[in-house]
């Protein structure tokens, strides 16, 4: 209570000091106490909850009224630089246009800095902080729906999630109110079934869902609340009048929702509106109804889920990734939020309270960029011009700008571009940023000089960092696939992995296991051991099996001719058979030979794969080459990890694995790659890996001899082909062509 009341008379205080302008404030007698003073009414006024933007700005003000505020050396910039606080403030990241939250007479309207006018600084477009700081309006209001035959998907899963953007949508359209206004209370509360609130209308008899919810509507002008609790009123209570008129006027506020559903809910689920009602009351309701079990269906209630939220970015552009023989003429760019004009998109991103257009330097220095947002597409008219002429690729682009508090989504744009061929840009990308510094593309339109360009935006995996599993509409009338649940007893639920139970290491399906680890089916590791109460044992098949071969110094040596140099990224030497724990202590290292002295053996047991050891052999003949350790003590090997150049032609396909006592006469400890399973470029030596069957290996991953191409059609006439290549990479990149024997 006692800090309370003291940050009160310092805000107090600082106000009256304040009002009398930079000619009435006090002499600055000692910048140090007066600054010590002001960080004190930073810190009280972080303890009582103030923002970021008002704190500082207390600050400031404390100084101006200590007479502190423009003298030199006053402030510290954060690297305790002095400098005078006036242009400490201007210099302040992001925060010189912190809106004044009170309704102040000018000099004192200001925004952070107290000399700074609020004339002078562009005004951040609302913030839902701004709103919720706003009067309210509360209301709590009943959803009932049934939707059309023929649905796939269960909308007790999807409405919850939707019904915020949409009711934010609906009443935003009809009450002329930023959606950002309507602020819906979580959770949701969604059964299927009839249900009501006490004392209010009863449900139609063809409710199949019943969604309820609390939110309050946020007016930002003092001055209209009253307007607007009259028109809220009329918009969500009907009015006065008899029950058939007030169902009446409910029929426009029920049509609009009901768009806005059709809108927002993914064309995936095949869900559409057949009947939507409301039922509205003012107050918001803390508790909902539900169903009981002995009555009727059990009631579902859902907690909207943040992980289907989609990623927004704070600014979009499209950029000119193609040169333009004169000058880029843009008379009309249109972002639109939902989906494409041509499949039911309305909601179109224009410049005004929330957005600013944004571009590279216009014509004549001028900036014209509203002129490709004015729905004005006469090209004969208004136009965006580039400053450039002959622009060079990606130099030149155009966009919207929403700033770091209201970010946003693209689902489509459009392009009209100048009508001469001269004016017209080839390629044009589709961009998205956070920091307007870095830009992610998000598409390419359709390459080749065009009047009209247009995109659709696909939504991909990263703009729901949060999924797992399943499938979701990309928006563009495909899907987004994010695969199987990697655990054999986990499920995929509403795109999450949802373990239905965890084995442990009683289970009776693991009696007798000794050693190694395996996977619990939901994505955890279960280890049994790694044989240490038994002596030379090795873990084969999770048991424990004796092992003679312990040794102080072991090697991998190529047994295969390489094309090339055999070129090895990481070698590690595993104590266990699965490749789980390696040795990372040893007393030396050695090899072969290797091609340069900057590419030594070391770089093969580093732990960075971007080092390579290099043999000093070309076309190695088996057992030339080799990479070694030593250790203090005996040791025993039990399974190798090799990564190998990305090329094929500078890997080894065959390998063996040897001991010494001596580091002189080597004996023979495995084999790899020696009954037709190659030995690839990243691959676990085990002792069974000569076990495996190749024909149990995915085709995508066999190595072969001899390759072929083969024409599966029925030709007329002989098949000609002027030049062609096999290559080891998807890109196409790492030519064979060196390591072919015979054509």
């Amino acid at each position: 209570m006692r800090a309370w009341a003291h940050a009160v008379i310092i805000v107090l205080l600082l106000e009256v000091r304040h009002s009398n302008g930079q000619g009435g404030a006090a002499s600055c007698n000692n910048v140090v106490e007066s600054r010590a003073q002001c960080d004190q009414v930073v810190t009280i006024s972080k303890a009582t909850g103030k923002t970021e933007c008002e704190y500082r700005r207390g600050f400031y003000s404390c100084m101006l009224a200590e007479g502190c505020y423009y003298v030199e050396a006053a402030c510290l910039t954060a690297a305790r630089e002095p400098v005078s606080c006036s242009q400490l403030c201007e210099e302040e990241p992001g925060l010189a246009r912190c809106v004044e939250p009170r309704n102040l007479p000018p000099p004192e309207d200001y925004h952070l800095c107290p000399h700074i006018p609020k004339a002078s600084v562009t005004t951040l477009p609302p913030t839902l902080q701004d709103f919720l700081a706003a009067p309210a309006l509360p209301y709590s209001l009943t959803v009932w729906t049934t939707f059309r035959a023929g649905s796939s998907a269960d909308p007790a899963s999807l409405l919850p999630v939707v019904l915020p953007d949409a009711l934010g949508i609906a009443l935003g359209s009809l009450l002329g109110l930023n959606p950002l206004a309507i602020v819906v209370e979580l959770p949701i509360s969604h059964s299927k079934g009839q249900l009501s609130l006490p004392e209010a209308e009863l449900p139609p008899v063809w409710t199949q869902h019943t969604s309820f919810m609390s939110f309050n509507i946020h007016v930002r002008n003092r001055s209209d609340v009253r307007r607007m609790e009259s028109l809220s009123q009329l918009v969500l209570l009907g009015g006065t009048g008899t029950d058939e008129q007030v169902r009446s006027q409910l029929k426009n506020t029920e049509q609009e929702l009901s768009n806005a559903l059709n809108s927002t809910l993914p064309s995936s689920s095949n869900l559409r509106i057949s009947q939507l009602q409301i039922s509205a009351k003012k107050g918001l309701t803390e508790e909902f109804p539900e169903i009981a079990e002995s009555t009727a269906a059990p009631s579902t209630t859902v907690f909207v889920d943040i992980s289907l939220q989609i990623q927004r970015w704070r600014a979009w552009r499209v950029r000119c990734l193609d040169g333009v023989v004169y000058r880029w003429e843009v008379a009309e760019l249109e972002l639109w939020a939902d989906r494409c004009p041509e499949a039911g998109g309305k909601i179109r991103l224009i410049p005004g309270l929330f957005y600013k257009p944004i571009s590279s330097p216009g014509y004549n220095g001028t900036d014209y960029s509203m002129n490709a947002f004015d729905a004005e597409d006469s090209w004969s008219r208004t136009t965006w011009l580039s400053a450039c002429t002959s622009c060079k690729p990606g130099t030149v682009w155009l966009g919207l700008d929403s700033g770091a508090n209201f970010p946003f989504r693209v689902a489509c744009v459009t392009v009209k571009q100048g009508i001469t061929a001269t004016n017209q840009c080839g390629r044009i990308g589709v961009e998205a940023s956070d920091n307007l510094v870095n830009w992610e593309v998000r598409g390419e339109m359709s390459s080749g000089l065009a009047e009209v360009k247009s995109l659709c935006v696909l939504r991909t995996a990263k703009d729901f960092p949060m999924l797992q599993c399943g499938v979701l509409d990309d928006g563009c009338g495909g899907q987004i696939q994010f695969g199987d649940c990697p655990g054999y007893a986990e499920i995929c639920e509403n795109n999450m992995c949802v373990c239905t139970g965890r084995l442990e290491v009683t289970d009776p399906k693991f009696d007798g296991w000794e050693c190694g680890t395996t996977d619990d089916g939901c994505g955890r590791r279960l280890s049994f051991g790694n044989c240490s109460n038994a002596t030379n044992a090795s873990c084969f098949e999770n048991y424990c099996k004796e092992d003679v071969s312990a040794a102080n110094h072991w090697r991998l040596v190529c047994m295969g001719e390489t094309v090339g140099r055999w070129v090895v990224r990481e070698v590690e030497f595993h104590v266990d058979g699965l490749c789980t724990i390696h040795y990372d202590t040893f007393e030396s290292m050695a090899s072969s030979g290797s091609y340069y002295s900057d590419l030594p053996a070391s770089n093969a047991f580093d732990g960075d794969r971007r080092t390579s050891w290099v043999s000093q052999c070309r076309h190695c003949r088996p057992a030339e080459s080799w990479l070694s350790l030593s250790f203090n003590e005996k040791v025993v090997i039990r399974c190798v990890r090799v990564v190998q150049d990305p090329r094929t032609t500078e890997q080894c396909p065959r390998m063996q694995l040897e001991y010494s006592d001596d580091g002189v006469y080597w004996k023979l400890r495995s084999r790899y790659g020696f009954s037709g399973l190659t030995v690839g470029e990243d691959v676990k030596l085990q002792a069974d890996m000569d076990m495996i069957n190749v024909k149990d290996v995915d085709v995508t991953e066999r190595f072969a001899h001899y390759w072929r191409i083969t024409c599966m059609l029925e030709m007329d006439v002989q098949w000609g082909i002027y030049e062609f290549d096999f290559f080891d990479d998807k890109d196409c990149r790492n030519s064979l062509r060196s390591a072919a024997g015979e054509v």
